[in-house]
């Protein structure tokens, strides 16, 4: 029954907003999908307590709104960046941590 009352309730959301929920649940999917378990996202509503809580302290008013590792990228142009930040961050991991590394047992 919750997700039945879940889905009455979003459906009386206006469509712009209907449209930008399922563009970022689809950029989502396709980012952790693009890294495979190297990028976990978590989508925070910004009228929760943890979504004002975030825009208090990262300050941001625009939507939406990407922090990867306390770096802000903002609104969807900034997209781009976001993704090419995400890759040089895994690039540069897997320079520090070497997949031949010997693994010592205690």
């Amino acid at each position: 029954m919750g997700d039945k009352v879940h889905l009455e309730e979003i459906k009386t959301y206006p469509q712009w907003l209907i449209e930008e929920y399922v563009k970022l649940c689809d950029w989502a999917r396709e980012t952790m999908q693009r890294y495979q378990g190297w990028v976990l996202v978590r989508i925070v509503d910004q009228q929760s307590l943890a979504g004002w809580w975030r825009m208090l302290r990262y300050r941001f008013r625009r939507t939406p709104t990407f922090l990867l590792e306390g770096e802000k990228f903002v609104g969807w142009e900034a997209e781009p960046r976001l993704q090419a930040a995400i890759a040089a961050r895994l690039t540069q991991r897997e320079r520090t941590i070497s997949p031949h590394a010997p693994v010592s047992a205690s």
